[in-house]
């Protein structure tokens, strides 16, 4: 309906009730009540019909407990995870001032303890040992905890659950240990731009509105200063959960294998005890952007190579607009990609990359900001002024052409269509998303449907929120590595020190945004034409027993097609892949860069098209895979064939334009570079997989092949790629046998590649780990990066070893929660400690991952402790034991696809690795379930320590930080003894928390020396002390890989993968 009515209102009824007593008295008219039975308390539930999607074959109910907890009930008989999500409507915008981040510290202590269960990981090691996981995040006005877990376990797992809320420790012990933990994660945070502008954003906005806090917490806020000004923060945080933890405020989501009633009696029974202080949760109304931020622009130094232009608006909350969504249209139109838009324009001029709009993530209950994000090129950042000036122009244009009703209703049948064949989540993400859609104002019937309403057009709101998005009304933010206009950063933010300056916004583009004809290229989008027509389901009926292989109907030199059409899901959507492997794609580092290159041109050429295809709910992918190019797609049916012509046409017909060439070649240089800020661990990974595989190229080998890329040679690379290849596709879902083979042979002639040898066309290879303890270690690029990261890999042996592989999997699920809990909950090495079984092409092992801002010896020695002292506790175990872990694994291996695209993706996978093994995890559980605790403790002896039988075969590797630890300070204190140097201990600490690098030491070192009249032969001896801290020790029995490439080139390939299964369809015999 449209809205004619400037001060309409929805009827959007409170999602909480604050009343004191007992919440069902308080209740509507919608709601019946149940009375007590036995122990079990009463209840009411919502008598109305939840508006669900007509694909959804799950069973809901709404409920309200005494308490005030409301919860929805969802019941699943097909579902293989049960879980829980609990939504509590406070956040860190509700820290006190002088503890910033303590929610936060809320949320990790709930973690360690309660009363009924008060062993600190008994939360965590329950679920572990039937195939759960758990985690939690705070945000500005909510606190979110979620779990999964076998469905035979749901209900002890709800009573750990629930003792959270009714009775937690917030143990002693436990305090400084999470104030460290948290420390750790905020650490990890500090070199993130993402992070530094979020609360720059925060930390320049007004005093005045509670946005400004810092959330996340440290040990300085969280330790330290309580200490230093004597309160005790344990009692502080107390007081602060009993103020704003209340049964009234919080929103219960549970996913259950059982029936709704029987689910009912589990929650209301365990939940009910949660205490009712009958609290409003809080809200901020108002803007934190005033008069005094507006109409200003801040130019802001990031550590990555990023140009980025961000305009921010003040907004209202929109929650109860969800049937109208006004700022989502908006966002629809300033952010959209196709002909005529803002980015179609900047493109052609060469000034921006990508754009992004909207609101409705951007703030909390109360307020909110409508931003709009542009990636700005070098050009781009030079014309910022004219950027924005081009998208005030583009508001101005909004403004004077009403909104068009054609194109709501566009965006509006787009969705509907999504929430029509809406597809199941994984549980623990469909809790948590459900519990916290449970706080919004939105009426009970709609809480599955709301996010995906648009019944209303409402153009006078429309027309209102675009009269306030002007130059004045507005905070610019500039964003880049480099100095624009020859400015300095005089200033410092508190928490991440991100370096940043503030002045007026700029003339030109204040005046800008008067005239919407001052660009004529720009124009409201068209009508979509790929909207899908044809949604008919081709297979009507669903298999009893769904296949679990497609078949393989053809295998040519030069193609290999593969089809699976949906016997379960009945749904119009398709998922399909095509890899095309040729020998030309990664031959060097420059082929590898070159075909890089090519894919991303082909993305950017197709943008335009691309995005109206991904609005109307049909996404492609052209990447460049490990052993070639790789596209994806997957969407609504209808047009899928009409998207696969369209690229393989563009790949065939494509000309290198120069312009374009030089922006993305511009995008890829920074890209790599960027890569060296990226967080120590995700280097690790990078570099143990390097290490491993026969064809791989490092990140410094890329760069300087980038250099040597031009137009020309590329075009030559594109002609040797695809005139020599295979191509090998899938086509599952709501496809025939003939369109998979018409799609097929579409792309086949398009091509008519040359064939591969057969040489040519086997696969990939893996580098085996040989015998010893390797030590790969560089430092970290970042210069001002505290943190170290170690990967332990210990070689086990060949990926297709069904025994050695199901051993794998269990140990690795038995030691993961000991292992966490002991490195980091007890010796709070770092926030990120991570382990489990990696799988290679051909080769599988365990891997254990810490970063820390210990270093990178100390790491290695606390990992190799745990394993000894996970001897004993393997021992200890009993056979009932490592039976849990077996139910766990085995539950882990047969969890079914969640939905369509998990099963093509996961087919996919099957195919593209080369071993077409379809059947391994069923394969698996059937071998998990022979194993014996006797089995596992040989394999532990056998593999992760040497013994006569077989050798150990571990690679580490090490990035260590260029900062030194304070622990390497402190070993200068016996060296300064012996020459008699006096160091002031609070100057001593204070270097030793600036954790300098080895050259800022060597300066403090000579400057306190020199001040004390020592001589040269002193200052010597003492710098040659500092400069011995620039090597770290070796750990004992561990080889130094000094020469990395020629280390590769010595090392053994793994055999190539092949085909381990013979079907009658399939293809070994043929090969």
């Amino acid at each position: 309906m449209t809205i004619t009515d400037p001060n309409y209102r929805p009827d959007a009824p409170p999602a909480f009730v604050t009343q004191p007593g007992n919440a069902l008295d308080h209740l509507g008219p919608a709601w019946t009540r149940v009375d007590p039975k036995g122990d079990r308390p009463a209840y009411a539930y919502f008598t109305k019909q939840l508006e669900r999607s007509q694909n959804d074959d799950r069973e809901y109910r709404l409920i309200m407990l005494e308490n005030g907890l409301e919860a929805i009930i969802v019941s699943d008989p097909k579902t293989d995870k049960a879980a829980a999500a609990m939504d509590v409507k406070v956040g860190h915008l509700s820290d006190p001032e002088d503890i910033p981040g303590l929610a936060h510290f809320c949320e990790h202590l709930m973690f360690m303890g309660t009363e009924k269960y008060p062993a600190e990981n008994d939360y965590t090691e329950f679920l572990t040992q039937h195939s759960g996981m758990s985690n939690a995040f705070t945000g500005m006005d909510q606190t979110n905890y979620f779990f999964d877990v076998a469905p035979q376990h749901l209900a002890p797992a709800l009573d750990r659950f629930a003792q959270f809320f009714i009775s937690p420790l917030f143990d002693e012990s436990c305090t400084e240990r999470e104030a460290n933990a948290v420390h750790s994660e905020n650490s990890k945070n500090l070199q993130s731009d993402m992070w530094r502008l979020y609360q720059l954003d925060k930390s320049t906005s007004s005093r005045e509105h509670a946005f400004w806090r810092f959330g996340t917490g440290d040990r300085k806020t969280l330790w330290e200063t309580p200490r230093e000004r004597g309160f005790d923060v344990r009692k502080r945080l107390i007081e602060w959960c009993e103020k704003h933890y209340s049964a009234n405020v919080c929103k219960l989501a549970v996913v259950s294998k059982d029936s709704l009633d029987a689910t009912t009696e589990l929650v209301v029974s365990q939940f009910s005890p949660i205490p009712n202080r009958a609290l409003t949760p809080p809200t901020f109304p108002g803007s934190p952007l005033t008069a005094a931020e507006l109409g200003k622009t801040t130019f802001v130094k990031t550590v990555k190579d990023t140009r980025l232009l961000e305009l921010s608006f003040p907004w209202a909350d929109e929650s109860e607009l969800y049937a109208s969504k006004p700022g989502s249209f908006l966002s629809h139109l300033v952010g959209h990609e196709g002909k005529g838009s803002v980015l179609s324009y900047l493109k052609h001029r060469g000034w921006a990359n990508g754009i992004s709009a909207g609101a409705g993530t951007n703030g909390a209950s109360g307020f909110d900001f409508f931003k709009i994000h542009v990636d700005l090129t070098k050009e781009g950042l030079a014309h910022y002024e004219d950027v924005a000036s081009v998208i005030f122009a583009y508001i101005a244009l909004l403004r004077a052409h009403p909104p068009a009703e054609w194109a709501f209703l566009e965006v509006a049948q787009l969705s509907q269509l999504a929430f029509r064949f809406k597809e199941k989540s994984p549980p623990s993400s469909s809790v948590s998303r459900l519990s916290m859609m449970m706080s919004r104002p939105f009426p009970r019937d709609k809480v599955l449907s709301a996010p995906w309403t648009c019944t209303e057009f409402y153009p006078a709101k429309i027309a209102e929120l675009v009269g306030t998005m002007t130059p004045e009304n507005c905070r610019i933010t500039l964003g880049s590595k480099q100095e624009v206009g020859g400015r300095t950063y005089g200033e410092k933010e508190e928490w991440y020190g991100t370096e940043f300056t503030i002045e007026p916004t700029a003339a030109k583009i204040l005046a800008s945004g008067k005239d919407a004809a001052a660009y004529p290229e720009l124009s409201l989008p068209e009508p979509n034409a790929l909207i899908p027509q044809d949604l008919e389901v081709k297979n009507k009926v669903k298999a009893d027993k769904p296949a679990r292989r497609p078949l393989n109907l053809r295998n040519t030199p030069v193609s290999r097609v593969w089809h699976k059409q949906d016997d379960r899901w009945l749904i119009p959507r398709a998922g399909a892949f095509f890899l095309f492997r040729s020998p030309h794609i990664d031959a060097s580092a420059l082929a590898s860069v070159q075909t890089r290159m090519f894919t991303e041109l082909i993305r950017d050429s197709l943008q335009e098209y691309s995005y109206e295809a991904e609005l109307a709910g049909l996404s492609y992918n052209f990447d460049q895979a490990a052993d070639g190019i790789l596209l994806s797609l997957d969407g609504y049916n209808d047009k899928l064939a009409v998207l696969v012509d369209v690229v393989v046409k563009r790949m065939k017909e494509y000309k290198v334009d120069e312009k374009r060439f030089a922006l993305v070649h511009d995008q890829l240089v920074r890209l790599y570079e960027n890569f060296r800020l990226e967080q120590p661990y995700q280097h690790v990974g990078v570099d143990g997989a390097h290490l491993t595989t026969a064809v791989s190229y490092p990140l410094e080998d890329k760069l300087a092949a980038l250099a040597q890329v031009t137009p020309e040679n590329l075009e030559q690379h594109i002609a040797r790629v695809l005139g020599k290849m295979h191509i090998e596709s899938l086509a599952h879902g709501n496809v025939t046998r003939d369109e998979a083979l018409r799609m097929a042979a579409t792309v086949e002639e398009t091509f008519k590649p040359q064939a591969l040898s057969v040489e040519e066309l086997k696969s990939r290879q893996a580098l085996v780990v040989p015998p010893g303890k390797w030590l790969a270690r560089r430092l970290v690029p970042n210069p001002v990066d505290n943190n170290t990261a170690v990967e332990q890999f210990t070689y086990v042996g060949d990926l297709y070893d069904d025994e050695l592989r199901a051993r794998l999997s269990v140990f690795s699920t038995i030691m993961s929660e000991p292992l966490f809990d002991d490195l980091r909950a007890k010796q709070q090495l770092g926030y990120i400690v991570s382990s489990g079984a990696r799988k290679s092409i051909a080769f599988m092992g365990l891997r254990v991952i810490v970063q820390s801002e210990r270093d990178g010896p100390y790491i290695e020695s606390r990992i190799n402790a745990f394993w000894d002292d996970f001897k004993v506790k393997l021992d200890e175990m009993s056979e009932a034991d490592i039976e849990k872990y077996k139910e766990a694994v085995i539950s882990c291996k047969l969890e079914d696809h969640k939905n369509m695209w998990q099963e093509s993706s996961a087919l996919w996978v099957d195919i593209h690795t080369g071993w077409y093994d379809f059947e391994q995890r069923w394969r698996d559980a059937e071998t998990v379930k022979k194993l014996t605790k006797a089995d596992l403790v040989s394999f532990f002896s056998t593999y992760f320590f040497d013994s006569p039988q077989r050798p150990l075969h571990r690679l580490s590797i090490h990035l260590d930080s260029q900062r030194l630890t304070p622990e390497a300070l402190a070993s200068l204190g016996p060296v300064m003894a012996n020459l008699g140097v006096e160091a002031d201990p609070a100057q001593m600490a204070a270097l030793a928390k600036s954790r300098p690098t080895v050259d800022a030491a060597k300066v403090a070192a000579e400057q306190l020396l020199r001040a004390q009249g020592r001589g040269d032969d002193d200052v010597r001896k003492l710098l040659d002390e500092v400069e011995k801290l620039r090597t770290l020790p070796v750990p004992e029995g561990y080889e130094v890989i000094e020469d990395r490439e020629q280390w590769r080139v010595q090392r053994e390939k793994a055999p190539h993968a092949h085909a381990v299964a013979e079907y009658s369809d399939l293809f070994p015999a043929k090969l």
